[in-house]
């Protein structure tokens, strides 16, 4: 039987006859953790906006949550902001789409050859071969998909990814659904982090440059440090990401961690954080990269 459904089956066993226990115990102490949005957890993907709203991917389909009202945004899996637009993968189609926070349109932007996309990170401007790319997770492999000329190629293929991050350093890291925690290099190659147990999603804390780490093996949030020790940040949680990703993500200042709990989103508040500060270089690339996407869809059109 799949993993993800047999944890599934049991977590529903226990949460029926103990819903009265917590959900996370936090280690070290001095955090608080509450229930976000009922019913908006199991696997799928989570993004947030500066002003506030989250937007949350559950069982192949894609929503906003502005504190009151939740709006169905369509179908999709993996979630990302970047710049002002939020990058939705495709769910069962190999199709990436940008809806703009500002305008509220979803466009179509281009296609990779895998039909279940998870999860998405810009490369630095140093990650060479690919700078500026958008690197993309998925069941068949990490594609590189360049945002000028809709080109991509599946760099790391052989393996299911079902999150991937670039952190404070340009490392490029990735959730591989047997290997644990991987750093992907420019070349095609990786080296593993020797993480343990199977990750299904990854949150970069940028005030520390520390990565969080959603174990579906434990039930555990870990966190890897940037001399890549593992530690353990809180235990009892209930991930079911399997091949795809479970919802963990922080918001744009770092002061609260969002993760999925069973069937149900909850928060985790404490975290000292940061002014969200975007890299100039990096946006403008991208901003350039969907003008001229926009720009070869208008004269295909004419």
């Amino acid at each position: 039987m799949n993993n993800k459904f047999l944890k599934m089956a049991v977590a529903g066993l226990v949460l029926s006859v103990s819903s009265f226990a917590n959900a996370t115990i936090i280690n070290p102490p001095g955090y608080s953790d509450t229930l976000y949005l009922s019913g908006a957890g199991g696997w799928g993907s989570m993004a947030h906006a500066s002003n506030g709203d989250v937007y949350y991917s559950k069982s192949g389909g894609v929503f906003k949550y502005d504190g009151v009202t939740t709006t169905s945004l369509g179908a999709g899996l993996g979630l990302e902001i970047i710049g002002n637009n939020l990058f939705i993968g495709g769910y069962n189609n190999n199709t990436i789409k940008t809806y703009n926070l500002s305008t509220e349109a979803i466009s179509t932007i281009g296609t990779i050859s895998s039909n279940y996309i998870n999860g998405f990170a810009l490369a630095s401007n140093d990650f060479v071969g690919h700078e500026g790319e958008l690197l993309i997770a998925t069941l068949n492999g990490v594609f590189a998909y360049n945002l000028l000329t809709a080109a991509s190629s599946n760099i790391w293929g052989g393996a299911i990814y079902s999150d991937i991050i670039v952190d404070n350093d340009g490392r490029v890291l990735a959730t591989d659904y047997s290997a644990g925690v991987s750093e992907l290099m420019s070349n095609g190659t990786k080296v593993s982090l020797g993480t343990v147990g199977q990750y299904d999603a990854l949150a970069l804390y940028a005030p520390s440059g520390e990565s969080y780490m959603a174990n579906s093996n434990t039930d555990t949030i870990d966190v890897l440090k940037s001399d890549n020790t593992v530690t353990q940040f809180a235990i009892a949680a209930n991930f079911n990401g399997g091949w795809f990703p479970s919802p963990l993500s922080f918001n744009t200042d770092f002061t609260k961690l969002y993760y999925a709990d069973g069937n149900d989103i909850r928060v985790i508040s404490g975290f000292d954080g940061i002014a969200e500060v975007p890299e100039p270089s990096t946006i403008a690339f991208l901003s350039l990269g969907l003008m001229g996407l926009a720009a070869r869809r208008f004269k295909k059109q004419a």
